[in-house]
């Protein structure tokens, strides 16, 4: 146990006072006598002056010792071990995480915390200095140290859950840099905790945990690709992908909204734990960026998770190179884009040109690739970037692809015969991945982007690739990788994540507005956002939840919390506890001992 005021002490000084009172004999009791010259025959031992002075063991005196004993207890403040003591500075660590919008917590986890931090900064003394920092993904000192706590109290007031992540660890360090080695109170206010090693040097936090748990749905990774397969040239084609972070089954309705275009409902149903893969169908004008809002239909406990965001990049007029010797079919597959002008050219007459936005190699490659973005279609052996190895059957085991030309492509519905493979340690990002390993890479060079596939997808005795319609997908998702080479920013970024800007940045405008400077740029909500261009251009791009915060279970099944959400510390009571025992003592001795002359 310790102590917040150890000169309470002082006050166990009556204790000797008290021993020496009893054993000069204690409380004198008054007696009725007929003469006081009988006095003179009383023994000297019946008088009270005994010739040994010793402390009677009665109830008056435990009880008065009590008192003593109890209120000096109460007036040193006592804490448990290993609780700071109440200081005369304190920092304030508030969590404004996605996670903190929850509502497993009334009225919600962050409302919660918030008005916690209002208690204990009530609780300080006169004088005190506080700081304020709030935990978002980058971690800020809103108000630094300031005996002005109205201002503290209103900067808590203000404080929002954004849609992305936070650094709590980085915001304790943070914490614990203000500081600069002198005694304070931190406090911290979040959904999880972090071990003390975990947390940074210096004085241990005090850990407020706002998580109860409840059944929660999230949507994300909403992928939408042009699909001109059914002769639109506005076709699209959506997939979102259904959590269910609940404890039981759960039937969710979700609608997808293109800017452009008709609302699309999907529904399906997903069992507890498990991810299931939405489709939609629609058309869309292109001539211009179609944003699409997909929605999730359900109440959970956390509703920021239930709207994800993508943007299909406008039909944007691409030119085009198919080298090879067979390419014709290639071409056509490719010229289903209308936006797209394509150029057909024989291995024997092929001349690099500097303007060239993307080259397709088709069964061929030269021996220096030319500038822009290069796909290298079943490079042949000997070729520079040639598989290392022949696979045959070997099944495609990657069901997620995170490379833009593989966005939406089934590799579960293709049939691969005789494919080719790069060794595990080959340059690039490995794609495509079979049983026997990666059937593709891609990598960035100087000044161009590399995509090659391992095999020929129009050779149907390597693959049934081109007869399916993954081999459209395919081609569509390559241009509008080409295209989207020359925009500023991704298609889709999540929230809080920091992107940097080409050097010309400083002519952007960012609408709605975030944190914007002349090198980068983040957000901290989810939507659609556009960047408007020093030459007039405007892009759109959307801004999405953060991944990780949506399981609310597993957020309340941590360490327990150090201090319960609204509820007052362990501890910071207990002089309360102390001081009503020594007032029970107090009322015990009175009641208990002789207030009145007793007669004989």
């Amino acid at each position: 146990m310790q102590f917040a005021r150890p000169g309470g002490a002082l006050l166990l000084l009556l204790l000797p006072l008290l021993v020496l009172l009893h054993a000069r004999g204690g409380r004198r009791q008054g007696r009725v006598v007929p003469s006081v010259a009988l006095w003179d025959d009383v023994p000297t031992d019946a008088r009270g002056n005994p010739r040994r002075p010793r402390v009677p063991i009665s109830w008056e005196f435990v009880l008065q010792a009590a008192v003593v004993v109890t209120g000096a207890v109460a007036l040193m403040g006592p804490t448990p071990s290993g609780h700071t003591p109440v200081s005369r500075r304190v920092v304030l660590v508030v969590d404004t995480s996605v996670s903190m919008a929850a509502t497993d917590v009334r009225p919600a986890r962050l409302a919660a915390a918030k008005a916690t931090a209002l208690e204990i900064l009530a609780e300080r003394p006169r004088g005190a200095r506080a700081a304020l920092i709030l935990a978002g993904p980058r971690p800020d000192v809103v108000v630094p140290f300031t005996t002005d706590l109205g201002a503290i109290r209103a900067a808590i007031a203000d404080a929002a859950a954004t849609d992305a992540a936070a650094d709590v660890p980085s915001a304790v360090t943070l914490a614990h840099s203000l500081l600069g080695g002198a005694r304070a109170d931190i406090h911290v206010f979040t959904h999880f905790f972090i071990h003390d090693d975990a947390s940074g040097s210096g004085p241990s936090p005090t850990w407020h945990i706002f998580a109860s748990g409840r059944d929660n749905v999230a949507v994300g990774d909403l992928r939408v690709g042009a699909d001109s397969s059914s002769g639109s040239p506005d076709g699209y084609v959506a997939r979102l992908r259904v959590t269910n972070y609940g404890r039981g089954p759960a039937r969710v309705s979700t609608v997808l909204t293109p800017s452009q275009g008709q609302p699309v409902a999907q529904a399906a149903s997903v069992e507890a734990g498990a991810t299931v893969e939405v489709e939609f169908v629609g058309s869309a004008r292109r001539d211009e960026d179609v944003a699409f809002r997909a929605q999730a239909q359900h109440e959970d406990g956390l509703d920021r998770d239930n709207h994800a965001y993508a943007v299909l990049p406008a039909a944007r007029p691409l030119d085009v190179v198919v080298v090879g010797r067979d390419a014709r079919a290639l071409a056509a597959v490719i010229a289903l884009d209308a936006s797209a002008s394509v150029t057909v050219s024989s291995p024997d007459v092929y001349l690099p040109r500097d303007d060239t936005r993307l080259t397709v190699f088709h069964g061929w490659e030269p021996p220096t690739l030319p500038t822009g973005d290069v796909v290298l279609l079943g490079p042949p052996a000997g070729a520079p970037h040639a598989p290392d190895r022949a696979a045959q059957g070997a099944r495609f085991i990657d069901p997620g692809q995170t490379h833009d030309t593989l966005r939406l492509v089934n590799l579960a519905g293709i049939t691969p015969r005789l494919v080719g493979i790069y060794d595990d340690d080959s340059t690039g990002a490995h794609l495509m991945l079979t049983e026997a390993g990666p059937a593709a890479l891609a990598w960035d060079e100087d000044d161009r982007r590399v995509l090659a596939i391992g095999f020929d997808p129009f050779d149907v005795s390597a693959s049934d690739m081109s007869l399916r319609p993954a081999m459209v997908v395919l081609m569509s998702n390559v241009l509008d990788w080409a295209r989207a080479g020359r925009r500023p920013i991704p298609h889709a970024i999540d929230a809080g994540r920091v992107v940097s800007l080409p050097d010309r940045a400083a002519g952007y405008a960012l609408e709605p507005v975030g944190e914007h400077d002349s090198a980068t740029l983040s957000v901290s909500r989810a939507g659609i956002y556009t960047l408007s261009g020093p030459s007039g251009t405007r892009e759109l791009f959307a801004a999405n939840v953060a991944p990780g915060q949506s399981d609310l279970w597993a957020q309340a099944s941590g360490p327990p919390a150090t201090t319960p959400g609204g509820a007052e510390e362990p501890g910071l009571g207990l002089w309360r506890w102390f001081a009503l025992a020594a007032l029970l003592f107090l009322c015990a001795e009175w009641a208990l001992s002789p207030r009145r002359p007793t007669p004989i």
